[in-house]
């Protein structure tokens, strides 16, 4: 028995120092990009290159990718834009792409808007995918994990959960069994309708099934949907800034990031975007960043448009004319916390 441990153990030695030493051999051969786990944003890159001058661009989730048109927004603030937008970009996977995007030097002397959220779990269902793992190295562990054991709003079984899940994801990715399985299987077929509006694609005119389902289903989730508006509502009527509920570490980083863009001559903005489920620890971390840097166009006071029925696709975004109402909107926002 004492002889099959040994033999098992050396064993499992050999295969963890084997998997270290491919991914540290593919990572530096280059053999696959840092945005190797998402495609999308990869092929947003790629048609990057192709429009010359850009000086603007959006780095979030589906929100920037389906409601922020780089055309109109370009007319309104005299810039050339690129909507790098993607489905399912959370921090800090958005933190991620950002810094690689700024550690390349060929972005500078640019605005570039980042969505402003909290720092997300990463779901069961997701975990160990390409997708959950790539972006989490040693600098986004550590990070992560500071801003969740700082967190007022977790119970403690929540920061036990979400630690495990970055933890766990991590050795995932530093072992390289997300590589590997990404370095050997076939590419992703990835939409590219968004290359006709760099980097934007409406809802509305994304024709596959899963989209056009949502909104066929939207109007059976109304009473859902109405019971998100009135909670974002009284978050916002209740926010009072607080200086002992803020997440330091988060906060912290977030500067580092305005840092970082400004040593390149880059502005960074952040944008609150409508229609989530939860702002109170959004509007927190917005309230200790510098006012010129944040815009916000999640209340429903403010913005009843924006979760009007008629400019709605689904439960959290807006339809092609709420993407026309909410870039004007930013645009307007835009020039008024620049002064321009």
């Amino acid at each position: 028995m004492k002889e099959f441990i040994k033999k098992l153990s050396l064993f499992t030695l050999c295969l963890v120092t084997l998997l270290i030493g491919f991914h540290v051999l593919v990572s530096s051969l280059n053999l696959y990009p840092y945005t190797w786990g998402n495609p999308l944003y990869q092929e947003k890159l790629v048609d990057l290159e192709k429009h010359g001058n850009v000086n603007t661009y959006f780095i979030g989730s589906s929100h920037f990718y389906r409601q922020i048109i780089p055309d109109q927004f370009d007319l309104a603030v005299n810039k050339k834009s690129y909507n790098l937008g993607v489905q399912g970009l959370a921090t800090p996977e958005n933190y991620y792409l950002l810094e690689n995007l700024l550690d390349a030097g060929t972005v500078t002397d640019a605005t570039i808007f980042l969505a402003l959220s909290d720092l997300q779990s990463i779901a069961p269902k997701n975990f160990y995918t390409s997708r959950s793992t790539y972006f989490i190295n040693t600098k986004i562990l550590k990070e992560s994990l500071a801003i969740i054991s700082n967190e007022t709003n977790f119970s403690f079984l929540t920061k036990s959960f979400r630690t495990f899940s970055f933890l766990g994801n991590y050795l995932y990715n530093t072992l390289g069994l997300a590589g590997l399985r990404a370095y050997l299987r076939k590419a992703d077929d990835v939409e590219s309708s968004f290359l006709k509006s760099r980097g934007f694609l409406a809802l509305d005119d994304d024709v596959s099934d899963e989209v056009q389902n949502r909104a066929t289903s939207f109007k059976n989730e109304l009473d859902r949907f109405n019971s998100r508006v009135e909670k974002t509502k009284r978050s916002y009527s209740n926010f009072e800034p607080n200086s002992t509920k803020y997440n330091r570490p988060h906060i912290d980083y977030l500067n580092s990031l305005i840092k970082k863009a400004g040593e390149l001559g880059n502005d960074l903005v952040f944008i609150i975007t409508p229609r989530k489920d939860n702002y109170s620890n959004v509007l927190n971390l917005a309230a200790a960043l510098p006012k010129n840097s944040v815009i916000d166009l999640a209340n429903p006071i403010k913005y009843p448009e924006f979760y009007a029925f008629e400019n709605s696709f689904d439960i959290g975004h807006l339809n092609k004319k709420g993407a026309i109402i909410f870039t004007e909107a930013l645009a307007k926002e835009y020039l008024k916390i620049k002064n321009l």
